[in-house]
């Protein structure tokens, strides 16, 4: 079974550190204005069995700089407001590497 978890992005901290299990997917980046609030929804499998890793995202400014290794995701638009915020993480090779580990070596 899988399902998709909402989380709170504060505009002033630039990081979201979530701890996700491999396989999930960011669905939707929003400001909301009722809450007044960055979200992000993200679909994760909800098997135990799965381990958890830690995941850290980055939300910035338009024009503020990111690395060239981080991902672009998605933008979230405050409309009535000046505010715009883009989700950047991880590169999805390294992402795939960082979770690889060897099991077997074999002797040529």
């Amino acid at each position: 079974m899988k399902a998709i978890m909402k989380y709170k992005a504060h505009p002033d901290r630039s990081q979201i550190t979530l701890a996700l299990r491999p396989g999930f997917k960011v669905v939707r980046f929003e400001y909301l204005l009722v809450e007044k609030s960055i979200c992000l929804w993200i679909e994760q499998s909800l098997r135990p069995d799965i381990k958890e890793e830690i995941v850290t995202f980055k939300v910035v400014h338009t024009s503020e700089p990111v690395q060239n290794s981080m991902e672009y995701i998605s933008t979230a638009v405050d409309p009535i407001g000046d505010g715009e915020w883009h989700l950047y993480s991880e590169g999805i090779e390294q992402h795939e590497r960082r979770t690889v580990t060897q099991i077997a070596s074999v002797a040529a």
